[in-house]
Formats: structure tokens, sequence, C-alpha cells
């Protein structure tokens, strides 16, 4: 298991943004109810209401910064400063 809902949470936002399927499995362990938001709907409602394109996407950048979070950040040897031109 990834992760456990609960009322009012979502998933599948990030097919809706880029396009690719994906292969997760949703199980419920009570009942529920789930709502169903079609691409096509999805793309109606951001080209028409741009309060909630800028909340989608502030919820989409915060599951990015949880995901690049756990993934390890490679560090880069810093090497010499630039050179700065001289006066020519």
């Amino acid at each position: 298991m990834l992760r456990t809902l609960g009322p009012s949470d979502a998933f599948g936002e990030l097919a809706l943004i880029d396009d690719f399927p994906r292969s997760a499995t949703a199980r419920v362990a009570t009942l529920g109810r789930l709502l169903i938001l079609y691409k096509s709907d999805f793309d109606a409602l951001m080209d028409g209401n741009a309060r909630i394109a800028v909340v989608v996407m502030r919820n989409l950048s915060r599951l990015l910064a949880v995901y690049a979070r756990r993934v390890p950040v490679l560090a880069i040897k810093p090497g010499p400063p630039p050179e700065t031109p001289g006066p020519s």
C-alpha cells in the first residue's frame, strides 16, 4: 500500500495533466463514493476558471515537492568561480 486516503482526498490527478496512463489500483476499505472527472471536463474547467486552475497547480506543486524530497539529491562538486572579464 502506498497511501491511505481520507474524506475529500483525490488520486489520479497527474493523469489529467500529463496524458500518461497510470497503472495503480485503488481499493476501498469501507463504503464510499467515487467521483469521476474526465479529462475533457477537467480541461474545460481549467480553461474556464483561473482560480480553480491556480488551486490545482498549487496542489500539484505540493505533491511534486513531496516526491522530490523522497529522491536523494546528487551533490555537485563546485568548481572554480567563473572568470570575470577585465577592462578592455
